[in-house]
């Protein structure tokens, strides 16, 4: 990847992966996933928020499963430069296994 259109997500300076731009099915935006250095060490906490049940009934696997990344202190560089947005709190990034490789989703909020 590396494009001009690639966003980068962070963790303080390392780099956990780039997110290719591949399509949109609102509200979600749709990427490729190339794995960056800092993959290895938080993919855990992505594969246990995807193992979790389609039904959570009160949603606290779920939350936790969140917290749990969004713990992790992550942010959403966009291409070119700009102010980078806070993981689950300006912006949802989910990472999972799709039909050619990684992929991610991401749900932007817009404040008013």
């Amino acid at each position: 990847m590396g494009s001009e259109r690639a966003s980068r997500l962070m963790r303080g300076g390392t780099l956990v992966g780039e997110l290719e731009p591949a399509g949109i099915d609102q509200p979600f935006f749709l990427y490729a996933f190339a794995p960056g250095p800092g993959w290895a060490e938080v993919a855990p906490l992505f594969d246990a928020w995807n193992a979790l049940p389609p039904h959570d009934p009160e949603e606290r696997l779920t939350e936790r499963a969140m917290d749990a990344v969004s713990a992790l202190g992550l942010t959403l560089a966009p291409p070119g430069g700009g102010r980078a947005l806070a993981v689950h709190r300006e912006c949802v990034v989910r990472i999972e296994e799709g039909r050619e490789g990684l992929e991610a989703t991401v749900r932007y909020w817009v404040r008013g």
